[in-house]
């Protein structure tokens, strides 16, 4: 059973996947793309507790391969070389993830 209860670990995984997104969005350039403003990709990605991952893949590609490219560089240069350890209240040892680009930055909805 994990200590600190539910409503701790939501937090917890909440605010290290809020480490995640804005480390990722510091790393977000796209080149200029007509129709940027519509284009969305969707990323999944395991992350280990000691902040390496494995299996970062497309689970949806916007249809341009620059954009989808760009996308996925931001998460590549925001893991190098590690992302950030999990918090002690996160036992498990392995989170699938994703993320999703929409537009000109990253999106979290």
């Amino acid at each position: 059973m994990r200590t600190g209860g539910i409503g701790n670990l939501n937090s917890a995984l909440e605010r290290y996947y809020g480490v995640l997104t804005s480390r990722i969005s510091s790393f977000t350039e796209f080149p200029p793309i007509p129709g940027i403003s519509t284009l969305r990709v969707t990323f999944d990605v395991d992350i280990y507790r000691n902040g390496r991952y494995r299996k970062l893949r497309i689970k949806k590609s916007s249809g341009n391969k620059t954009y989808d490219l760009s996308a996925k560089n931001a998460i590549l240069r925001a893991f190098d070389p590690l992302v950030p350890k999990f918090p002690e209240t996160i036992k498990d040892k392995m989170i699938p993830t994703g993320f999703r680009f929409c537009g000109t930055g990253f999106c979290i909805d």
